[in-house]
């Protein structure tokens, strides 16, 4: 029986996971470990992890090295254009 510890423990390293993750793609440092700790604390849990969410959607859109965001849609397919050379005459 943990009464709760672990959820604390939980919101805690998620965020120092976060942070790291953040170094990785070269974004700005902003260690939000104590916030989602204390409001874990206060019974904000929800309001933690909707933080914790929208940190890694922030994340998702930047590659590992690069604070360059991704394009998130399809991208064209380049079609090279046939020609026929007019030497050969399929009607023969």
């Amino acid at each position: 029986m943990t009464c709760g510890i672990y959820g604390i423990y939980w919101a805690y390293k998620q965020g120092e996971k976060l942070n790291r993750a953040n170094e990785m793609r070269g974004m700005a440092k902003s260690d939000r470990s104590i916030i989602y700790l204390v409001l874990v604390i206060f019974g904000l849990g929800i309001v933690a992890y909707a933080l914790m969410q929208d940190e890694l959607n922030n994340l998702a859109n930047v590659p590992v090295g690069n604070a360059a965001p991704q394009q998130t849609y399809a991208q064209p397919v380049n079609q090279e254009t046939v020609q026929i050379n007019p030497s050969q005459d399929e009607t023969k």
